[in-house]
């Protein structure tokens, strides 16, 4: 299986998968700032590299990965309220 199966987002492609099918419903509701919010909150996990996964040279698991990409959606939202 190739390493880098979505452009924006280095993978095994399993987690990879799951979240490029997650944007395309969101892009398909009419969603498309969550879209882009999922989009931003996984770039900005890889950017900072703390949490990365085997395949990305770390040994966090697919589950820490996305916790941190829940906790940066949750923050994101959370300051998006006071604006």
């Amino acid at each position: 299986m190739a390493k880098y199966r979505v452009a924006w987002l280095p993978g095994d492609g399993i987690g990879v998968d799951v979240l490029q099918a997650a944007r395309t419903v969101l892009d398909w509701l009419g969603e498309t700032g969550e879209s882009s919010r999922l989009e931003e909150a996984v770039a900005a996990v890889i950017r900072e590299g703390k949490v990365r996964t085997y395949d990305m040279g770390g040994s966090s698991t697919t589950m820490e990965m996305a916790a941190e990409i829940a906790h940066r959606l949750s923050a994101a939202r959370g300051a998006g309220a006071g604006a």
